[in-house]
């Protein structure tokens, strides 16, 4: 009997040594999990910062790009110069000056014309201009320099991009597609095709809405006062360059986000 005893009590003790090891491996462990989980959590703290700024810049990164037509990425100042005399002088007026034509374009022909016409002839010499403009687009037009080369590298960014025009829808697509520039665009939105042109923010904001970006996402790039009001009128940052019919004076007194002198210094605010 005293032999079972002792077994048993050899048994029992084997027992609580395996239990305690058992405690013990197991206390191990889970130390090891919370010190594991601790440092995770003190490495998340510290990133988190840098997360939150990570996700704030891939959502305002410029998806897209809207661009000014005339004198932003074409010019096409002889055809309208050449345009708006021939107009006049079939009304027996003298010609005008390639400055005075090139400071009044910018809000549509209508617009143009009316600047040296008699509003009373305006039907006429509007179906005139037209059908002068569509041709005289076809020899009088060019690309600006670095136009073609930043419309590329855009694309390669993966950028979506868009004209905003107050040109009539009809001349804009003769001329891009003239220029060889058309398969570029994602949308060419005129004023012709809105209640309002520029400098009302309709324009870009149905842009923004079609290729379903906001405005943080969206740069608008243009060379004229209005451009710097149309951005301004949709929230969007707009950038302007002087080689259209205003100054680099002007266009710093009327505020746009940024002012440049080549187009290629648009790549520096695209990612």
């Amino acid at each position: 009997m005293r032999r079972n005893l002792d077994r048993r009590t050899e048994y029992g003790e084997d027992t609580i040594d395996i239990q305690l090891k058992s405690v013990l491996i197991s206390s191990g462990f889970l130390l090891d999990f919370y010190r594991i989980s601790f440092d995770f959590f003190s490495s998340f703290v510290r990133l988190f910062p840098a997360c939150i700024e990570l996700i704030r810049k891939f959502c305002s990164m410029i998806k897209l790009v809207v661009f000014d037509l005339d004198g932003t990425l074409i010019n096409a100042y002889p055809a309208v110069e050449q345009s708006v005399n021939r107009v006049l002088r079939h009304f027996g007026l003298p010609p005008q000056m390639p400055e005075a034509i090139k400071r009044a374009v910018g809000f549509g022909p209508q617009r143009l014309l009316e600047t040296f016409l008699d509003g009373k002839k305006m039907n006429e010499a509007l179906a005139l201009y037209e059908r002068i403009h569509a041709q005289a687009l076809l020899k009088g037009s060019a690309l600006l320099p670095g136009a073609w080369e930043l419309l590329q590298a855009l694309k390669k960014r993966g950028c979506r991009l868009a004209v905003a025009s107050n040109r009539p829808k009809r001349f804009s697509l003769i001329v891009i597609e003239h220029l060889g520039i058309a398969s570029f665009f994602d949308r060419v939105l005129c004023g012709d095709e809105l209640a309002q042109g520029k400098p009302h923010p309709e324009i870009l904001q149905t842009l923004m809405r079609e290729l379903s970006v906001d405005s943080t996402q969206t740069l608008y790039v243009g060379d004229m006062v209005i451009d710097v009001e149309t951005g301004a009128s949709a929230g969007v940052k707009t950038v302007v360059l002087p080689t259209g019919s205003h100054t680099e004076e002007e266009l710093r007194a009327a505020g746009p986000w940024r002012v440049i002198r080549r187009l290629e210094e648009v790549l520096d605010f695209v990612e």
